[in-house]
């Protein structure tokens, strides 16, 4: 009643408060001014109000806006003396506050307090109906088949946690297509795979296409690459499907995307479901925000004179190591590596592309407490770019690859190289070509003056004929004339006179003529041999971003992790310009560093220095938390798992359709029961984060009575689901978050990683459950009870069980002597079983698997029909017709999987269908016929 009278000028005797100062109130919604207030729902990626002001909300970064309630988000509501300073200070609320994954009117509101008619204070109600509103947005009016927002680099400083960097898988199309449009280097673009989407701009813009060609018109007219383009506002652009060779398009926007920075980065990382667009692809309907320049006077630059160019036939370059031979492979292994010419298989994906080609003989029988295969080794960090033996096939590990693995990597890709790892499709043809460190650190020089200048003249990396052939045509620099075919003409071309010339290009760069010295004969770079109780340190390089520090034997000694701890200490006490990141394994570091600032020979020696001063390790002791998880035994979502492989991979393989069975069996125990009684016993000391992917640990128990020895799926898994609990080697580990996966499960658990709660056990800047050093107890719940406490634990209604200890490395030592004879009698036991399941292995061929492609049977469509084609290498997920189903042009007939993605046939044409040619879970080739049709007319 009060404020009514107060609204009339009636001033009760009871009120004592005169009215002081301006309120002002804005309401914001999740509705789209743009079309007509049209309400929208999803998952909030961002959500940032100033807490200078008052804030009614219910919303918080994380909240799933459902369609089924008033859309009403928040009220935000400022005070001040005057109208004009409230306007002002609402102004500057509304430019602070961020909303995020769906359209809200945030800008709107911002549109209409900036307006000249509301600060003139002319406000009524008919002020909106003519208000006009100006969009800077882009509608998606159709996705593509995998369109996500990168940026450059990517999200880097999260590697010892397992976040990968994720960014373009072809970094080097998206950085031309920033510098043509003269955006900042991390400027926000996108990255388009194998059909395109299509998108209209709501605002005038300029935009650029670089990468594999799509067919692209804007409106009518057709779209060049590597020119800037103006938009106007309306303008609708259509990227179809790739013309020629390559995967990926890159989209640059002038002055970028505008989305949330979540880890310091904008870049999409799907399979942890965060960065860019709400954590995911592009689906239709959704409203990309374009950043609102300052200045839109700025012209861009020439555009480049030849972008890269595409084929199907590859050449990458790498650097030998971290693994090679003898060690690991033999020397025809190394040869067969480099003599090959692999094909891309077409479960290949922004984690890693894999390889069909020759199997290695291998170096040894098996990987010994690491695995069964020889293959496995004690985890390590890995490199993006690394080659990857998951088993007896080659992967190379991309940008949303994982950062901690069990596996040996041959060779690595090197920096200015991966760019083409981006552009690799299914049924490519790759061959490996091994460089010196100083051709590597070359080449990335030259593309780094590229990218700046957007000339390539006078600086062409030297490296060697028959490599720089391909390097040179990969990249269209001989575009008029024939390719070089011997390094004088390759210094004709670029204008030398001599080879002296050249090298002395090469040299421009301390660190890279410090690195001209370093002798690179085999995958390990160095050795500082044992001495008393020094254990020997093995340096080996993992391309030329990344060295590997391995300590003594080849065994899971807890003394050689603490020597890792140790180091790793030192080097974060003593910090080297252009060191980035440190991330520990089980008996290893990885120095990840940027080779343009920090020299190699440099960091060799600092790391000799710490070797010099590192105390002895049983003086060491650590903070150690006892975290209690549930655990669901044989967990209904890891069985889906086993199922999935047994239909799509090896129906065949050992470990199916039992993984704890098989678990028994090589552990020579006596029931399924002594595994869970050993599994539900352990103390698992984490001693590396990241095994698979976001927080996830690799961890030992330990009591080496409980260290039950698997080996690893082979091949991998290509679907686990998040938290899943295996065992691999001797580890245990807790998947971060659903993607590819090795371990044997035994069940699953909570989850490691929160990506948008802060709660007792998440914060904002820390996302991660799990800490090094500590110790995992399993108890028993049921797989119901386990989707409750999941459902509870993100949302921090579910407390854990944490204690607090300290962990002294001498009293450890002293336990294992104590128990010394019962853990060889507990391990001579499993040796016996490990080595009689491999002779079984070898007896009964239980890895081969069938070809990985089919041939084509075109004879296999009936007369008079047309048969409906596989666009790429696949395997067949489903079937969504039957014989004898009439169909009009465009219904949906089978879905593929390629790439981790989903890709659907359709029909080209009406007609009634006569034909299946195909099966679920078959693999298919490129144009294998699927489906057949007899047309309408017929």
């Amino acid at each position: 009643e009060w404020m009514i009278r107060l609204a009339a000028g009636e001033v009760p005797a009871a009120y004592t408060h005169a009215p002081r100062g301006h309120a002002i109130e804005v309401r914001l919604y999740a509705e789209d001014p743009f079309k007509n207030f049209r309400p929208g729902a999803g998952l909030l990626s961002e959500v940032r109000f100033p807490e200078a002001v008052r804030c009614d909300g219910w919303i918080e970064r994380g909240t799933e806006v459902t369609p089924f309630y008033d859309p009403l988000l928040a009220k935000l509501i400022v005070h001040a003396e005057s109208r004009e300073a409230a306007v002002e200070c609402l102004a500057r609320a509304l430019d602070d506050s961020e909303v995020a994954g769906i359209e809200t009117n945030l800008d709107y509101l911002k549109q209409v307090v900036a307006d000249s008619a509301f600060r003139a204070g002319q406000v009524s109600t008919r002020l909106l109906s003519d208000f006009i509103y100006v969009p800077r947005t882009i509608d998606v009016l159709a996705s593509g088949t995998h369109s996500t927002v990168q940026d450059y680099p990517g999200r880097i400083g999260y590697w010892n946690v397992g976040v990968p960097p994720s960014g373009p898988m072809d970094a080097l199309a998206f950085r031309l297509a920033n510098r043509i449009l003269d955006n900042p280097p991390e400027a926000a673009g996108l990255e388009l795979t194998l059909t395109g989407p299509e998108l209209r701009f709501n605002a005038p813009t300029v935009i650029c296409l670089a990468g594999a060609r799509m067919k692209a018109r804007l409106d009518d007219l057709p779209v060049p690459y590597g020119v800037p383009v103006p938009v106007r506002a309306g303008g609708v652009l259509h990227l179809g499907s790739i013309e020629g060779g390559g995967q990926r398009t890159y989209l640059a926007i002038r002055h970028g995307l505008d989305v949330p920075d979540y880890l310091g980065s904008k870049s999409t990382f799907t399979l942890g479901r965060f960065g860019g667009h709400a954590g995911r692809t592009l689906r239709t309907g959704d409203v990309l925000r374009l950043i609102r320049p300052s200045s839109e006077n700025v012209a861009p630059p020439e555009p480049a004179v030849m972008l890269p160019g595409y084929g199907t036939e590859w050449n990458l370059g790498v650097l030998y190591g971290p693994h090679g031979a003898p060690d690991f492979f033999t020397d025809e292994d190394i040869d067969m590596f480099f003599a090959t010419g692999w094909k891309v298989h077409h479960n290949s994906a922004r984690t890693g592309v894999r390889l069909i080609g020759p199997k290695p003989r291998w170096a040894r029988e098996d990987g010994g407490e690491a695995g069964l295969h020889p293959s496995n080794i004690h985890d390590n960090a890995y490199a993006v770019g690394t080659v990857d033996f998951t088993g007896d096939m080659p992967v190379i590990l991309g940008p949303d690859g994982p950062s901690l693995g069990g596996f040996v990597c041959p060779v690595t890709v090197v920096q200015a190289e991966l760019w083409k790892v981006g552009q690799l499709k299914p049924g490519d043809t790759v061959r490996f070509h091994r460089l010196a460190l100083s051709e590597a650190l070359y080449m990335e020089r030259w593309q780094d003056r590229w990218t700046a200048t957007l000339t390539r003249t006078r600086s062409i990396p030297a490296a060697g004929p028959s490599f720089m052939s391909s390097f040179s045509t990969d990249l269209g620099a001989f575009p008029d004339e024939a390719e070089p075919s011997s390094m004088s003409s390759f210094m004709t071309d670029v204008g030398a006179d001599s080879l002296d010339e050249v090298e002395s290009w090469m040299a421009e760069e301390d660190a890279t003529a410090q690195s001209r010295e370093i002798a690179l004969d085999g995958a390990v770079l160095s050795q500082i041999p044992a001495n008393g109780d020094r254990v020997a340190v093995t340096y080996r390089l993992c391309g030329d971003k990344y060295l590997l520090i391995e300590y003594g034997p080849m065994v899971l000694d807890l003394n050689l992790h603490f020597r890792v701890h140790a180091l790793r200490g030192w080097l974060e006490e003593h910090p080297l310009p252009g060191l980035l990141e440190l991330t520990p394994g089980v008996r290893s570091l990885q120095v990840h560093y940027d080779s343009r600032i920090l020299a190699l020979e440099i960091l060799l020696a600092t790391l000799a220095t710490a070797e010099a001063e590192l105390p002895p390790v049983d003086a060491i002791e650590v903070r150690s938390r006892i975290v209690h998880l549930p655990l669901a035994w044989e967990d209904p979502s890891t069985l889906l798992a086993i199922e999935k492989y047994m239909q799509g991979v090896n129906p065949n393989a050992p470990w199916c359709p039992s993984n704890i069975e098989f678990i028994r069996r090589i552990n020579g125990l006596d029931s399924i029961e002594q595994v869970r009684e050993i599994v539900f016993s352990a103390s698992y000391l984490v001693l590396g984060l990241g095994d698979v992917y976001l927080g996830a640990p690799v961890a030992t128990p330990l009591d080496p009575r409980h260290r039950l020895v698997t080996t690893k799926y082979n091949p991998a898994r290509t679907w686990t689901p998040e938290n899943a609990v295996g065992i691999g080697g001797a580890y245990m580990c807790i998947y971060g978050m659903e993607g590819p996966g090795g371990y044997q499960f035994v069940g699953r658990t909570l989850q490691v990683w929160n990506r948008f709660r802060e709660t007792t056990d998440f914060q904002p800047d820390k996302p991660w459950l799990l800490r090094f050093f500590d110790q995992i107890r399993f108890y028993p719940v049921t797989g119901a009870e386990l989707l409750r406490l999941r459902e509870a634990f993100l949302h921090g209604q579910f407390q854990l069980q944490i204690e607090e200890e300290t962990f002294n490395l001498r009293q450890y030592n002293a336990f294992l002597n104590s128990i010394a004879g019962e853990a060889a009698e507990f391990k001579a036991r499993q040796q016996t079983a490990f080595e009689a399941e491999r002779d079984r292995w070898a007896v009964t061929k239980a890895l081969d698997i069938p070809d990985l492609v089919d041939e084509l049977d075109a004879e296999a469509v009936p007369p008079g029909s047309r048969g409906e084609t596989a666009p790429v290498p696949a395997s067949v997920w489903q079937i969504q017709v039957q014989v004898g189903d009439v169909v009009k042009e465009g219904d949906p007939l089978v879905v593929l999987e390629s790439m981790k993605m989903e890709i659907t046939v359709a029909a080209s044409m009406g007609g009634v269908v006569v034909a299946i040619l195909c099966a679920r879970g078959q693999t298919v080739a490129a144009g294998q016929n699927l489906v057949a049709i007899r047309p309408e007319e017929a």
